[in-house]
């Protein structure tokens, strides 16, 4: 009799987990807070599951917003409901998400956890026009194993899974290392020096910044921060926002879609300009757009092709900029943007002038990568017995910096390192 109940009892736990999986994976609809101004709680499962949704008054239609998501650690479930560092959405015009899970154990429900972050971006993208791929991902503490678990399960693609040109993570128990072929996006791994032997946290923060630097010689987005703090705790360290902010706004120029899909005309030939341009394909969606324009002209049609071809030469306009103002302080990100919006620029006369600045920036990017393969061969052993530096540490930190000569945003990161010198 007990064995029935049992295996009953296991029949109906099994059941109810099909269906609670299917509905995780059922079309959504927009729900009764779409298009809301504010801070809102939206529960999800059982007990005091939930999400904190902070959309900032600079959203609207005709100005879709970028994604901006927080994970907690293990005594932040209550604050979470706060939505923390919210003034990043007012900045950066970002929905931001904040998962509370209090009555999840952080130590086993870790596929749960992240599966709540998930049902919370598909329902927001629903309430919102959101430009997917533009965004912000923040964790701190044990929030790091869901931000890993979320990266592991995204493969390498830069998309719905995985839809951040930034990821910051702080004192962080990011399990497995930053591994992997993602390079569409910035970094910023923040450890404070008072907690870097504590609990792994210093040289798990170790080992994902040096994944990444590795990444960069392989050609990934050269947008890599690894802060110690001095006398840091453990907290979120706002004082490295600046450069992360900056990279964000480097990067979306770079990686992040150009224009929200939703709510336009049916027309195959639009969809393939709006698909070009979202692709990053900017020449070639330009070409699309031209022959919509000669067919629809002042048509619904017409008019939704100007509009993407505003957003284009915008976007073309930013890129070129960012290039002029790296070319003087970092040869090397200057280089990697200037040869990524050339191929994206294919086939405009915009192309041919980052072309011909191409070449007069070779030889100083041949210089600033020696810099970055110096510190990806050496960074892993540097930090490796903790925050202090012997002789021949500071003797390879200083062989970087006198490689660089100041001209990278590389070496404030290089001058902190060697703060911590202690011979």
């Amino acid at each position: 009799m007990t064995y029935r109940l049992i295996s009953c009892l296991i029949c109906i736990f099994q059941l109810l987990s099909h269906v609670s999986a299917a509905d995780r994976h059922a079309p959504l609809s927009p729900s009764e807070n779409a298009g809301r101004i504010g801070l809102y709680q939206v529960p999800i499962g059982t007990g005091d599951q939930c999400y904190t949704v902070y959309a900032p008054s600079t959203y609207s239609e005709t100005a879709p917003a970028g994604l901006y998501v927080y994970l907690h650690g293990m005594r932040s479930a209550e604050s979470a409901k706060a939505v923390p560092n919210k003034d990043l959405c007012d900045q950066l015009n970002l929905i931001g998400i904040s998962p509370s899970y209090p009555n999840l154990d952080l130590n086993e429900s870790q596929a749960q956890r992240s599966e709540i972050v998930r049902q919370a971006i598909r329902q927001v993208c629903k309430d919102y026009r959101i430009l997917l791929g533009r965004g912000v991902i923040s964790s701190f503490s044990a929030g790091g194993a869901v931000h890993g678990q979320l990266y592991q399960d995204a493969k390498g693609i830069h998309g719905p899974d995985y839809p951040f040109n930034l990821s910051m993570t702080f004192g962080s128990s990011w399990r497995g290392g930053a591994q992997g072929p993602i390079n569409s996006c910035a970094w910023l791994f923040s450890v404070g020096s008072d907690e870097y032997q504590t609990s792994g946290r210093g040289s798990r923060m170790l080992a994902c910044s040096t994944n990444r630097f590795t990444s960069v010689l392989k050609g990934s987005v050269p947008e890599v921060y690894f802060r110690i703090i001095k006398n840091g705790g453990h907290k979120v360290h706002r004082k490295t926002f600046t450069d992360a902010i900056a990279a964000f706004k480097r990067t979306e120029l770079a990686v992040s879609p150009v224009l929200c899909t939703e709510g336009l005309p049916k027309n195959k030939t639009l969809q393939k300009a709006v698909h070009q341009a979202n692709s990053l394909q900017l020449g070639a969606a330009t070409k699309t757009i031209q022959k919509i324009l000669k067919k629809h002209a002042d048509t619904p049609i017409g008019l939704s092709a100007k509009h993407l071809q505003i957003k284009i030469e915008e976007r073309v306009k930013a890129q070129h900029t960012l290039v002029d103002e790296l070319s003087t302080i970092d040869p090397h990100l200057a280089t990697w943007y200037c040869t990524t919006f050339s191929k994206q620029q294919k086939g405009m006369e915009s192309a041919k002038e980052l072309k011909g600045r191409l070449k007069s920036m070779k030889k100083n990017y041949s210089t600033s990568l020696k810099g970055y393969m110096i510190l990806a061969k050496n960074l892993n052993t540097i930090f490796a017995q903790g925050c202090s530096i012997d002789e021949k540490h500071e003797k390879t930190l200083n062989q970087i910096k006198d490689i660089l000569k100041d001209s990278s945003l590389l070496v404030p990161q290089i001058k902190e390192f060697l703060s911590y010198v202690t011979h």
